[in-house]
């Protein structure tokens, strides 16, 4: 079997573009007479074509062709670009840093990609093999904080990416002191390659994901959820799933067309494409997300081989019906207050339901990044239907609301009411057995603090950490990361000669998440469930604290230590 070895030590089959494993000493899988294009490759840097073919201690490039040939045949998913199965990607494991533009030097695999011309010459497929013994019963979802209970501590939410490689052995060892660990869209190189970049997300994340999961397995630290990450509002051709509904005429009736106009509502990517935005009141563009989206992932070896320590992390599950605009006008600029935003959340509801409990059967748990919150929370709008319409149609199914800009939202201007109906909605989602993070701006990297006790916890996190314990059930998580950052990168959007030049990472990065001394801290476990004390505040006491927030009049919360 062809095998990539990651920098842990531990062999991991060579998947062809996520979607299958391959055995070469299969009959069917011989060397075809098809002819092939220049191969071209890289290795999280700048990397020759040459260099690939001299195979620089990777996988041969011969056996790679081998495995796209027949994939090709077989209608195996090799890759998004050019349509019709005839390019290949394959990723391979190399036996030593590749990237010798950087010091020390990172990258950890190299990227195969051939274009056959001859498609018809492929190899026939191989028969299908006899039925074997019954499948293994599949792990069923669950979310790791949750059933660790109460600790007595923060239980962190790592969200980073690394878009020069995989992770190195320091990063994993920090990432592996969270609860939970995953990866955005950036990881990999999205952003460094461009058009390049179209249909290789699901790879570079898949690819991520494995490398943590099998770090963490091999020191002890299991039972960290690791998760990749999709979008749900738009079609991004980084994924090939969506790349190839995308660029199918076919799939025309998928996406949203502005009702008074007709144009088709697209969103400006940073890899240089416009991606269309998906309608779920089109039961051909349910099904296809469902059976070809999320049906990659619930067959992916990342996942389900980690499950059901596996998440993945949905972005923008709501933005669409509930005020999100277009960010590509005029020329595929959509009105969306004309649009029958009722209609499209219903639909949206129906989908989350088929995709959890798909997810849920692999052994996956969904985090979904939402802005709505629950009618008795107070004005909903802009959108149609309150939380509680999403929290019906995921009844007794295991899922996780993600809160963006804590206790903030992008529908609602910041103060007093937004951030108090925020905390409450919150509190409401943990009487509901629903489980959240809460993501919130903190600098990186933090410098250590002495926390004496008894007394006031005090920093620039003591809020974070006040609402956290106020809100927390033992499933809560907070995520602390830097806001937007500019630093000199040698290979980022394209800006790889000049180390002078300023880029904006917008706090995604690994760079912008680190160990905060407040993690340390023992807080105890909760006496009572948070008392409301006015419009804009709460208290709750601990074993080991007692808290305090209090809203009116900014973010503002203490934590006295005991």
């Amino acid at each position: 079997m062809l095998t990539r070895k990651f920098s842990t030590g531990r062999a991991r089959p060579l998947r062809a573009h996520i979607t299958k494993n391959l055995k070469l000493d299969d009959p069917a899988v011989a060397a075809a007479p098809a002819t092939w294009s220049a191969a071209h490759g890289n290795v999280s840097c700048e990397y020759t074509p040459q260099s690939l073919l001299d195979n620089a201690g990777c996988l041969p490039l011969a056996a790679c062709q081998k495995a796209c040939e027949h994939n090709a045949k077989c209608k195996f998913i090799n890759s998004a670009v050019p349509p019709g199965n005839t390019a290949c990607e394959l990723y391979s494991g190399c036996a030593k840093p590749r990237c010798w533009a950087t010091n020390p030097p990172k990258g950890w695999w190299a990227t195969f990609q051939l274009t056959s011309r001859d498609a018809s010459a492929f190899p026939p497929c191989a028969s299908p093999p006899p039925p074997g013994p019954p499948p293994t019963p599949k792990a069923t979802a669950k979310w790791s904080p949750t059933t660790a209970g109460f600790t007595g501590k923060i239980k962190p939410f790592w969200f980073g990416a690394n878009h020069t490689g995989l992770d190195s052995e320091a990063t994993l060892a920090l990432m592996a002191k969270h609860s939970v660990t995953g990866y955005g869209w950036q990881t990999g190189g999205a952003g460094r390659d461009g058009a390049q970049s179209v249909g290789r997300g699901d790879a570079w994340g898949s690819a991520a994901v494995s490398h943590a999961a099998d770090y963490m397995n091999s020191h002890g630290r299991g039972n960290v959820t690791v998760f990749q990450y999709r979008q749900v509002q738009v079609a991004l051709r980084l994924f090939a799933q969506c790349a190839l509904a995308a660029d199918n005429p076919a799939s025309e009736n998928f996406w949203l067309h502005d009702p008074e106009t007709k144009v088709k509502c697209l969103a400006a990517q940073p890899w240089g494409t416009l991606d269309p935005h998906w309608n779920f009141t089109s039961a051909n563009a349910t099904k296809y997300w469902v059976d070809s989206v999320i049906g990659e992932l619930t067959t992916d070896d990342s996942l389900t081989r980690n499950a059901p320590m596996s998440a993945v992390f949905f972005d923008e599950v709501d933005q669409g019906f509930c005020g999100y605009r277009s960010n590509s006008k005029p020329a595929s600029y959509c009105n969306f207050s004309s649009f029958d935003t009722k209609a499209l959340q219903t639909s949206s509801n129906a989908m989350l339901t088929q995709m959890v409990k798909s997810l849920n059967g692999a052994g996956i748990t969904p985090i979904l990044s939402l802005d709505n919150r629950m009618a008795s929370t107070g004005d909903t709008a802009p959108c149609a239907l309150p939380e509680d319409d999403t929290i019906s149609a995921l009844k007794d199914l295991t899922w996780v609301r993600f809160y963006e800009n804590w206790p903030g939202s992008f529908h609602h201007a910041s103060g007093p009411d937004e951030f108090s109906a925020m905390i409450a909605n919150a509190i409401l989602e943990g009487q509901a057995k629903i489980a959240n993070v809460l993501h919130i701006g903190g600098a990186c990297p933090a410098k250590p603090r002495t926390i004496a006790r008894p007394g006031p916890l005090g920093g620039e996190l003591e809020f974070a950490v006040a609402s956290y314990l106020v809100v927390a059930t033992a499933g809560t998580t907070l995520s602390v990361s830097n806001g937007a950052r500019t630093a000199p990168t040698p290979c980022y959007y394209r800006v790889c000669a000049d180390l002078s030049v300023p880029v904006t990472f917008e706090g995604w990065y690994d760079e912008d998440f680190c160990w905060h001394s407040e993690f340390d801290v023992v807080y105890g476990v909760p006496l009572a469930a948070a008392k409301r004390t006015g419009p804009h505040s709460w208290t709750r006491n601990y074993t080991k604290c007692n808290v305090a927030v209090n809203v009116t009049a900014g973010q503002q919360g203490s934590v006295e230590l005991l």
